[in-house]
């Protein structure tokens, strides 16, 4: 896991650890899971440490019950005019994020330029990038929001992870991932014993961080930018254990190998060569945390011939080998 999100930290959490306040603003027909994410995973924080690290507060605009997906009323204990001071504002949109106003967007900027921390699950993100928010942060929404989000917002960096933090900005993909979102942020905050901890409760077995992708959202990012460059991708997927040669890669599509290339380094800023062997370290990364399998069997699994080579280019990438990639993530 990326060392700057999940820390190594056995340590409990001190008595002395900061409460901090959160707030869940509520945009009409948000989603009822996502809810349920954000506020259990703090509870069950709260209950672990046997005190309260984070006090929660649901919001909508004007201080009013708020209608989710399912069409049941979730009554709110503030509105967004009433006076509160938070370390962090949740935003929680369902399918239509256009359902927020023009004052929560101003009510947003506002904490922001206060220096309160701003999140945005699913499309919760498209609040966001409305208010200008998410301008010059690397940002993730779900897969099916995302093509109009690219043409919509082109200054923010939409990356297709589930979850991405960058600086004071949390955005997720929605669903299961505003679990991993919410361990993500309890590590930065407290650290790896309580997220464990919490993880465990809810029988999660990995927490997931910005290097997960959104499969799908990549797909659709690829299939817009070539049919050909998706559909060499979607061969080099297919085709981990043994791996397909460039020029027959090249010819499958019609093109000459430098076309290829030419196209890779277009859309894509690197070799397909580069691009291939990326391919089989995701797939060997899923391989060492998800299984059990012996490293040897994940090297040749994924098209690597000797572990000895399979460690230094797997190191290269991740900055861990693949032992070290292993046990961080137990």
């Amino acid at each position: 896991m990326r060392q700057d999100v999940i820390s190594k930290s056995d340590m409990s959490v001190s008595n002395s650890a900061e409460t901090r306040r959160i707030g869940y603003l509520l945009i009409p027909r948000f989603s009822m899971l996502s809810l349920a994410s954000v506020v259990e995973t703090l509870r069950e924080v709260n209950r672990q440490a046997e005190r309260t690290l984070y006090e929660l507060s649901l919001i909508s605009e004007d201080g009013e019950a708020v209608p989710a997906s399912c069409g049941m009323p979730i009554q709110v204990e503030k509105g967004i005019h009433d006076k509160a001071d938070y370390d962090m504002v949740m935003v929680l949109a369902g399918f239509n994020p256009h359902h927020a106003s023009n004052a929560v967007y101003s009510w947003l900027r506002r904490l922001s330029r206060h220096g309160t921390a701003i999140a945005g699950i699913s499309t919760g993100a498209h609040v966001l990038a409305t208010a200008g928010l998410l301008d010059g942060y690397r940002a993730t929404i779900h897969w099916e929001n995302a093509t109009s989000a690219l043409e919509e917002f082109p200054d923010v960096e939409w990356t297709g992870n589930l979850i991405e933090i960058d600086r004071d900005r949390y955005t997720c993909s929605g669903g299961a991932a505003t679990l991993d979102l919410m361990l993500n942020i309890i590590n930065r905050h407290y650290d790896a014993n309580l997220t464990s901890k919490v993880a465990n409760q809810f029988q999660h077995e990995r927490v997931r961080s910005p290097l997960d992708e959104q499969k799908t959202l990549e797909q659709q990012r690829l299939r817009v930018k070539s049919e050909k460059l998706h559909h060499v991708i979607n061969i080099m997927e297919h085709n981990i254990e043994e791996t397909i040669p460039l020029d027959e890669l090249a010819s499958s599509v019609g093109l000459s190998r430098r076309q290829l290339e030419r196209l890779f380094r277009l859309y894509l800023g690197c070799s397909p060569g580069k691009y291939y062997r990326d391919v089989r370290l995701n797939k060997a990364r899923s391989l060492l945390i998800q299984t059990n399998k012996p490293i040897i069997e994940v090297a040749m699994a994924t098209g690597f011939v000797s572990i000895s080579h399979f460690t230094q280019i797997y190191r290269g990438k991740f900055g861990l080998t693949p032992r070290e990639a292993r046990y961080s993530a137990l």
